[in-house]
């Protein structure tokens, strides 16, 4: 991960509800390159929980060390890749 995104950046309804709902809560949303060719919205965290509490949006994580990465299943890819 390496950027922040907003909602706006996605095309994918899915995308955009995880964006929004985690602007509502302490979590940046950033871009991910992740495992199995999966890019999109994620959200570095220490407790997956809170980050399933705060969307509808189903999500599956990423154990990086001593923290997760926690994302929505559908993969998403940027309306402008060059721009962010």
């Amino acid at each position: 991960m390496s950027y922040s995104v907003t909602a706006d950046d996605y095309d994918c309804d899915i995308a955009k509800k995880f964006c929004n709902d985690m602007k509502k809560t302490d979590y940046e949303p950033e871009h991910y390159h992740g495992r199995f060719y999966w890019e999109g919205p994620a959200v570095r965290c220490y407790d997956p929980d809170s980050v399933r509490a705060s969307t509808s949006v189903p999500i599956i994580t990423d154990q990086m060390g001593l923290g997760y990465i926690a994302h929505p299943i559908k993969s998403a890819k940027l309306k402008n890749p060059q721009e962010v």
